[in-house]
């Protein structure tokens, strides 16, 4: 990947690649992915080549492939709310990324208080899940409306991450609605492309306009 192709997609992707960027850019750090399917792990390791890239899932191949998994370190293959996570190492990793899993369980604080203890001092924990607000969106294919997804089965609020992350010995740093400039600037080109790739539009296509999603990024406290 070129540089400027890189910049552009840190730019307009999701916040927890501008966050990665600017503590880390090209060097080397280790990364624990919570829900590592939808090809994650190509997607991470294009972004930043010299991260060390772990992933928990409760499947290996979930929308996912052989040159997914390949591109991991290791692959922990764990039901998240049995909270039973002794095969991964305390104290390890630089980065952990739990994106678009919290809403799937409905121990989710629990499973975010245990994962803590494998965050090193002064290392990032980013979380991001669906807005309360998406219950009164709109029905789309890919999920616009939080109930889309029959998988969701709880709503959380910053309130309840931030509370869980600074209980946990971690220091919010950011709570907001996820929005990118940078997308809605390109969006034309974006959802122009996004349409004729998904033969319509979808769900995410929408999500930076009507604030779909909020995240909370979290830094470890140095003891």
């Amino acid at each position: 990947m070129n540089i400027i192709r890189r910049k552009m997609r840190i730019l307009y992707g999701p916040p927890k690649w501008r966050h990665i960027e600017s503590r880390y850019g090209s060097k080397s750090f280790k990364m624990l992915d919570v829900g590592c399917g939808n090809m994650a792990a190509i997607q991470a390791k294009a972004l930043f080549p010299n991260c060390e890239y772990h992933g928990i899932d409760n499947t290996k191949y979930y929308n996912s492939s052989s040159e997914n998994v390949a591109a991991m370190q290791q692959f922990y293959e764990i039901e998240l709310t049995s909270l039973e996570y002794g095969s991964i190492p305390d104290d390890y990793f630089d980065v952990i990324i739990m994106s678009h899993v919290l809403e799937h369980l409905r121990n989710g604080i629990e499973v975010i208080r245990c994962l803590t203890s494998k965050l090193k001092d002064g290392g990032l924990f980013y979380v991001e899940w669906p807005h309360p607000r998406s219950v009164n969106f709109p029905s789309m294919r890919n999920c616009l409306n939080f109930y889309d997804d029959p998988t969701h089965v709880f709503l959380y609020t910053w309130i309840d991450v931030c509370n869980i992350m600074r209980d946990s010995g971690l220091r919010p740093l950011e709570a907001k609605t996820r929005r990118s400039f940078w997308y809605l600037l390109c969006s034309p080109a974006l959802i122009g492309r996004n349409i004729l790739r998904n033969k319509g539009l979808v769900g995410p296509d929408l999500w930076e306009f009507l604030g779909f999603a909020q995240f909370v990024v979290s830094v470890k406290r140095v003891h």
